[in-house]
């Protein structure tokens, strides 16, 4: 697999692999690093799929947290843009993500999946994150006929379904500030979101956002139309659910149904409402407790 090191800006930490929107945090073999011991609180990998546009400087917040907390374990980024939902095709970005199936399975099919350790962790941010994730665990079920074998499952300010006032204003974070340039761009994304998410919805059609938000949560069935329907992501796999009333774009009141379902399908849960954080911001608010 061709790697290369970013040499300059935030993310020169990072091994990125190009052409695609995945990095590896690998393990720093410092004295420091090979001198702890690994013990069973240690993930073999760590997996976070980052909001939609994040910048660098704050997706390294959260790796460089990872790297704190677990100095032992390798951490594979997937960011997140714009262009992944309006642009590209899910087959496309499928293939994009390849590599990060090849790593996922290079650290993880030789260890036991489901044990008291925490074998592989996830954590997805913002419904962008989720979307990935799930591109993810499809991937990697039409490559092994297995479910993602997620360990522990944290779910930052996602999912929900499709709300046009929420995807917009989640978008439109990342816009330039001066109004000559954030005008126009935030019209061409009005226009691109009524398209991909109010259109189909006008025409009964599942939307990305209803797909993402019943693969988080999806069992091997058949629904009452007699379609089987897949476990993409382990049930077994403790799904922690963070999220705050004072967020604005991913509303609390639609991730509760979310969590409810998940509980309703015996799957293990953690619910964590937070008080007075905004979207993606709960770090920021109270980092010990995150």
């Amino acid at each position: 697999m061709d790697t290369q090191t970013l040499d300059t800006g935030p993310l020169r930490e990072l091994i990125h692999i190009p052409k695609t929107p995945c990095y590896l945090y690998p393990v720093q073999l410092s004295e420091q690093a090979t001198n702890i011991p690994r013990n069973r609180k240690n993930p073999e990998l760590i997996l976070l799929c980052s909001w939609t546009d994040a910048a660098p400087r704050n997706i390294m917040k959260y790796m460089h947290a990872y790297r704190n907390l677990y100095p032992t374990s390798p951490i594979l980024l997937v960011r997140t843009s714009s262009s992944d939902f309006f642009f590209n095709s899910e087959r496309a970005l499928q293939r994009r993500l390849q590599p990060a199936i090849k790593i996922i399975r290079a650290h993880l099919e030789d260890e036991p999946s489901g044990g008291s350790n925490q074998g592989f962790l996830a954590h997805v941010l913002s419904n962008g994150g989720s979307g990935h994730l799930t591109c993810l665990a499809r991937q990697y079920r039409a490559t092994t006929g297995h479910p993602l074998p997620v360990d522990v499952l944290i779910l930052d300010s996602t999912p929900t379904r499709a709300r046009f006032k929420s995807i917009l204003a989640g978008l439109s974070v990342a816009l330039p500030s001066p109004f000559w340039i954030r005008f126009p761009m935030r019209v061409l994304l009005m226009i691109l979101v009524f398209l991909a998410y109010v259109i189909p919805r006008l025409l009964g059609l599942r939307t990305m956002a209803d797909r993402v938000c019943d693969d988080l949560i999806s069992l091997e069935t058949l629904d009452s139309s007699g379609r089987k329907s897949r476990e993409w992501l382990r049930k077994e796999a403790v799904r922690s659910y963070i999220y705050s009333e004072a967020d604005d774009i991913c509303l609390a009141k639609d991730i509760v149904p979310h969590i409810e379902e998940a509980a309703r399908r015996g799957m293990p849960i953690r619910n964590e409402l937070w008080i007075g954080s905004g979207h993606v911001a709960h770090m920021k608010l109270d980092p010990e407790r995150y």
